[in-house]
């Protein structure tokens, strides 16, 4: 992948094999793509499920060959390219040689900056030139002061000059010990010609020259002007939020496992099969979409978690668990926000979060065993099943919290300190583990 531009085929193929994967599972049977791919590949910070985007990654990974052709490091690999391909010439677009005329590896580097517009701005738009003699970099048509070339900026002093082609040190001379511009013009400056000039002497002269230093590439989108596949990646990828932020950090909590948060990012974007969801894909329902807890209203999201009459009295003994009595809203979004905000307040939002996933995930254990396997648990031993578990499942990432399981029933908010200040204890340890390492 950083070699080589994967073929449009091999890269359908393998996100094939991805989507079956996720929803299949490891025999690959094909099942409904519950969420779109794109959203699929979007970060988690956007509400995505950050899966990496493969054509995205190909991409980012060739362009590290744009940066460091140019870094300044001394490459044999490097001339070969400049004097082969753009005999001795070296700029920032790579772009302008036959295509024809190139190896195949030369040919898949390049073409990434020529596939689309988003991809040329960040490649090819992205690098600057940090100027040391200026032998390699062209006064107009390269950037290496602001962000647009010369000829952009002053378009009117451009036409005016003599070497449009010039390198940067063809347009001075050394003179004692100093560096001092020297431009040719067709003629003298008029009018607004002549404020423009004020800008760019202005601009010039702020630039250093020195001697014995060669030019290198500053890519303007990484940290200290370092080419980061990362970073790259990132701006090639979708920057629609999917999910608000809030959402994002109740969804991936780190108090439960993995697969229960990947429930509740399906919750949250209504992905699970209810009878609704199954029903709008086709999927032909016997029974029809009556709710499989209460035989009352529709079996959609909503009902299934919030409105149904029998899911509401677990909510009700969550919150009593708690020393909360509280009306709840009647859709998803709205019940983990009281969670994350209301809750949140007295005991943590990371807490917080933890509770409303699992009280989630046991709800839908709770209807699926209803729906499936026709024998209905007990309210009282349901609440129980979520108490312990996120018991055990926050005793087994904060290991040394010195409550047991009584406690945690009984005084759950005496227990949630204990947890906040053993929480606090582990992240001042793994900072100073870093600090050590470092």
């Amino acid at each position: 992948m950083s070699l080589f531009l994967m073929p449009n085929w091999v890269v359908a193929k393998l996100i094939s094999l991805q989507r079956s994967f996720l929803w299949g599972g490891v025999e690959l049977k094909r099942k409904i793509p519950w969420v779109k791919w794109e959203y699929v590949c979007t970060s988690k910070r956007k509400g995505g499920l950050g899966v990496a985007d493969l054509r995205r990654k190909n991409w980012a990974l060739l362009g590290k060959w744009w940066y460091r052709l140019g870094d300044g490091v001394v490459g044999l690999w490097k001339q070969v390219v400049w004097e082969k391909y753009y005999g001795g010439r070296k700029e920032v677009d790579i772009t302008a040689v036959d295509t024809v005329q190139v190896s195949r590896i030369w040919r898949d580097v390049i073409s990434i900056g020529l596939r689309s517009s988003s991809l040329k701005k960040m490649l090819v738009n992205g690098f600057k030139w940090e100027v040391g003699d200026g032998s390699r970099v062209r006064f107009w048509r390269e950037v290496w002061i602001g962000e647009k070339p010369l000829r952009e900026l002053c378009p009117r002093l451009f036409e005016l000059a003599v070497k449009k082609d010039g390198l940067v040190s063809e347009m001075g001379v050394w003179e004692e010990g100093g560096w001092r511009w020297n431009l040719d013009w067709r003629r003298g400056r008029l009018g607004r010609e002549q404020d423009e000039e004020l800008g760019f002497w202005e601009s010039i002269n702020r630039a250093q020259i020195k001697a014995g230093t060669d030019d290198c590439w500053h890519w303007v989108h990484g940290t200290d002007g370092k080419y980061v596949v990362k970073n790259a990646y990132d701006l090639l990828a979708s920057t629609d939020l999917i999910l608000s932020d809030h959402f994002c950090k109740l969804i991936w909590c780190k108090l439960v496992p993995d697969k229960v948060s990947f429930f509740g990012w399906r919750l949250c974007l209504d992905r699970l099969p209810t009878k609704w969801n199954l029903q709008k894909r086709g999927v032909v329902l016997e029974g029809g979409l009556g709710c499989g807890l209460c035989n009352e209203g529709i079996e959609d999201g909503n009902h299934v978690f919030c409105t149904c009459p029998e899911v509401w009295l677990i909510w009700v003994r969550v919150l009593a668990w708690w020393g909360m009595a509280s009306v709840l809203p009647n859709i998803v979004g709205g019940v983990a926000e009281f969670f994350l905000f209301g809750l949140g307040r007295v005991i943590g939002k990371e807490l917080a979060s933890c509770i409303f996933l699992v009280t989630s995930w046991y709800v839908w254990f709770w209807r699926n065993c209803r729906v499936f396997k026709g024998n209905m648990i007990r309210r009282d031993d349901l609440v129980e099943m979520i108490q312990a578990k996120t018991f055990f499942w926050i005793k087994n990432y904060l290991q040394g919290c010195v409550f047991s399981l009584v406690d945690w029933k009984i005084n759950p908010v005496e227990a949630a300190a204990a947890i906040r200040k053993n929480n606090t204890m582990l992240k001042e340890y793994r900072r100073n583990t870093n600090c050590r390492k470092d």
